[in-house]
């Protein structure tokens, strides 16, 4: 009866965790191809959508023309992405200079014009179930 009880309890434990785990890539899933969306229409040169496809706080905390300015200089010193790859996804509840939350730092290493590998940070976060960016750099 007691190893029963074990197997029993061992049983549901094992499938939370798995189910845990499963909804945990699906959000992260979803997070990648958002990020990856956001730096499509950067590669595009549409520094203006992408700033108002951003998040309320990529705008809160950027100037608009300034944000423009500089991600159009980026390009220029780099040149357009001419290749991404997923590297990694990271989880963060207190980023610097926003406020606490769920957010997703991600990372693709890219293939620029003009650099044979750079670094795009994105970061996201959810608003009514979406996530949206709000920062973006490539170095």
């Amino acid at each position: 009866m007691k190893n029963t009880f074990k197997a029993i309890l061992l049983s549901v434990c094992s499938v939370f965790l798995l189910g845990t785990f499963c909804f945990a890539g699906a959000v992260d899933d979803r997070a990648i191809a958002a990020g990856a969306s956001f730096a499509t229409i950067i590669d595009d040169g549409n520094f203006q959508a992408a700033y108002w496809v951003g998040s309320t706080l990529l705008r809160l905390a950027n100037v608009e023309q300034e944000w423009l300015d500089r991600t159009a200089r980026s390009q220029l010193v780099l040149g357009k992405v001419l290749e991404r790859k997923f590297t990694r996804i990271r989880a963060v509840t207190s980023p610097a200079g926003l406020p606490d939350d769920d957010y997703r730092i991600i990372l693709f290493t890219a293939r620029t014009e003009y650099k044979a590998e750079a670094v795009e940070v994105i970061l996201l976060h959810q608003v009514n179930g979406f996530w949206q960016v709000c920062s973006y750099s490539i170095r």
